[in-house]
């Protein structure tokens, strides 16, 4: 299947105008009244309107950058850090900075939630970790329901980590962060993450450093 990249005929590092012209080009050679083929129209018009909307873009390569790390081997779990211990995360005295008694949003003490230290060769190679976050899940034992739930407390919902697999974009240098908006992530089960965004720190290691 193609990308909407590649049904636009476009690169991947394609501007604004890069994909306005490439629509309009397409557009015409594949409008209903000119071509038999309206499928194909409705295919280069949905992506369009995808690529041309900065948000829906990005949404669109983080889920292609998802997909593509699956097919790659995972990072081990010791090439990650975290900032902060994952029961400060689920913490919330500590997960949220208060002011004047009001939660201001997640507090990072490092600017970062996760380091992630991998190869050279394995940051071009394409690579993806997955890393545990706080989130809340439907209650297993109610289902939602709240009723007499001793699990849920009768809330409906209880707290557990939710492992994410992070694709590594291959364009980073040492010390780069990125994001991911984890909240706008699909998951096989709902999730409503305790943070927003995962912000992830690379450090890459010498090729000679084996057991990290």
């Amino acid at each position: 299947m193609k990308t909407l990249y590649e049904l636009l005929n476009v690169n991947t590092n394609a501007d604004n105008k890069d994909i306005k012209r490439a629509f309009h080009q397409l557009a015409k050679q594949y409008h209903p009244d000119l071509s038999s083929e309206n499928s194909m129209f409705l295919k280069i018009l949905d992506a369009y309107k995808t690529l041309i909307d900065d948000k829906k873009r990005k949404l669109y390569n983080t889920a292609q950058l998802c997909e593509q790390a699956k097919r790659s081997p995972a990072l081990p779990n010791n090439r990650v850090s975290f900032a902060v211990s994952l029961q400060d995360l689920i913490d919330l005295r500590c997960f949220y900075r208060k002011t004047n008694g009001r939660k201001s949003g997640h507090f990072r003490p490092k600017g970062y939630d996760v380091c992630v230290h991998l190869t050279r060769s394995e940051l071009e190679n394409g690579s993806y970790v997955k890393i545990d976050i706080p989130a809340h899940v439907i209650c297993p034992s109610c289902g939602g329901d709240r009723v007499h739930c001793s699990l849920c407390s009768h809330r409906g919902h209880i707290l557990k980590a939710v492992t994410v697999p992070v694709p590594i974009p291959r364009n980073l240098e040492d010390g780069d962060m990125f994001y991911l908006p984890v909240r706008k992530l699909r998951q096989k089960e709902y999730a409503y993450f305790m943070i927003e965004n995962l912000y992830i720190k690379i450090k890459i290691l010498q090729e000679h450093i084996h057991g990290f």
